[in-house]
């Protein structure tokens, strides 16, 4: 928690320089003073575009003055011989406020997710291109971005996109750029990579162009469905815009499996170990076999024919039609070639009384797999 500051002013210009100065919380203000009023002060505060909350105090405030001062946007009002609830209004702003301006910040981080990914999709040069992502956080939430490229002859870093919130700043930074090539030498992000030596290189192309199109889809449907929810609008058209995003999420959890079978294919699939435990999400037979866990997983469905039983672990491998029961038949390749990247296995089996049975059995140290 940080410390209680107080600070008291009296002229509009006060309180200007208070706001430059100092992360306000809220205001406490008299309805009138000789020289400043609430009214004034939240017209301040709105012209700055400052979403602090404050609350009137006065001792001489009548209805008709504390409605005035509601509508002009205070969050409350009190007699300074009534003052019992102002603690408790005070703690309720600024819970309020801190919860509006969470709300407004993750609505600008998917607005400019939302934008970058259509620019990363449009069909533009590549000087267009970072001309374009450049401006998208300036001045929203930076005052200047910029983007260097690599440039082997003269030993350092190019300026190839700039934006400032002034452009004279703007028009200096270009002048100084052919003078002084950014240096290799500074240790942060891509040029720690020009320093070191060690590169990181994206190869997969293929995520990029699957996944950037569905989240920009995606982040579209969300804001669109916060809107609908915000103001109001028609239940039905709420309703599709769920259904909608429920399915671009399945579509990326399919584009996810494809993009698993290509690095599995490729031999390029990096693992992610953990511990974890074996019986925590399902309901399912768990035991240790030796410096192995296994774990079964039966069905009472309509089995699988003895000559399908390899043939499903197989990619894009089905017993049955994808009509009847759907899906990409990638689940079980999936889970089979994982096991088998561990130094585990899996296998199906048809049990008496029908249905289904599938082992997992998987290390449980580390010893176990090499």
């Amino acid at each position: 928690m940080k410390p209680l500051r107080l600070l008291m002013v009296q002229t509009a210009e006060e309180m200007r320089e208070a706001l430059a100065g100092s992360d306000l919380d809220i205001v406490l203000a008299d309805f009138s003073l000789p020289r400043f009023t609430a009214l004034e002060a939240l017209k301040l505060l709105q012209g700055e575009g400052r979403d602090i909350p404050l609350i009137v105090v006065s001792g001489s405030i009548g209805e008709e003055a504390a409605v005035e001062a509601m509508r002009a946007g205070a969050r409350d009002y009190f007699a300074k011989d009534r003052l019992a609830r102002l603690g408790a209004a005070v703690e309720r702003e600024l819970r309020e406020a801190k919860a509006r301006r969470e709300r407004a910040r993750g609505e600008l981080g998917r607005e400019l997710l939302a934008l970058t990914s259509e620019v990363l999709t449009e069909p533009l040069d590549l000087d267009e291109r970072l001309k374009r992502l450049v401006r998208i956080p300036v001045p929203r939430v930076a005052d200047c971005c910029f983007i260097a490229l690599h440039e082997r002859e003269r030993g350092g870093l190019r300026l190839v996109a700039l934006a400032h919130t002034a452009p004279a700043l703007e028009a200096r930074a270009w002048e100084m750029d052919p003078r002084f090539p950014l240096s290799p030498e500074t240790a942060a992000g891509p040029v720690r990579v020009l320093a070191t030596g060690e590169p990181e290189l994206v190869v997969d192309v293929a995520a990029h162009e699957l996944r950037t199109p569905l989240t920009t889809l995606r982040l579209q449907l969300g804001s669109l469905l916060h809107h609908a929810h915000r103001e109001g609008l028609s239940p039905e058209l709420s309703s599709r815009l769920e259904r909608g995003l429920r399915q671009v999420r399945r579509l990326a959890t399919l584009v996810e499996a494809l993009l698993d079978v290509s690095r599995l294919s490729s031999g390029e699939l990096h693992l992610s170990r953990e511990r974890f435990d074996l019986a925590e999400p399902v309901d399912v037979e768990v035991a240790r076999v030796g410096v192995l866990g296994r774990v079964r997983v039966r069905d009472r469905g309509i089995g699988i024919p003895e000559d399908q039983r390899e043939r499903i672990f197989e990619r894009f491998g089905r017993a049955v039609s994808s009509r009847s029961y759907g899906g990409l038949g990638l689940g079980l390749y999936l889970a089979r070639r994982s096991a088998e990247a561990h130094g585990g296995r899996a296998w199906a089996e048809t049990p008496e009384g029908g249905g289904a049975c599938f082992t997992l059995e998987l290390p449980l140290d580390m010893e176990a797999r090499e």
